[in-house]
């Protein structure tokens, strides 16, 4: 059973991440923006044709390059 923040005395401490889960979440979030902002550029074509032909592709090389693919 999870002790809640107010029962437990003293500061609530987080786990401190380590450099490769820093680096991690920076490229998700890059890798996030990079293709919604794809999205929006393609939301004039049918959302499957859109998904099919650009976004995949985008988001896979997105994954890529960030290292995302490497867990």
């Amino acid at each position: 059973m999870e002790i809640s923040a107010i029962e437990r005395k003293g500061r609530a401490r987080r786990k401190k991440k380590t450099p490769r889960e820093r680096r991690v979440s920076g490229a998700k979030r890059v890798w996030q923006e990079v293709c919604e902002a794809e999205l929006a550029k393609l939301e004039w074509s049918s959302p499957e044709h859109a998904l099919n032909q650009y976004a995949l592709p985008c988001l896979l090389t997105a994954r890529e390059e960030a290292g995302m693919h490497r867990r």
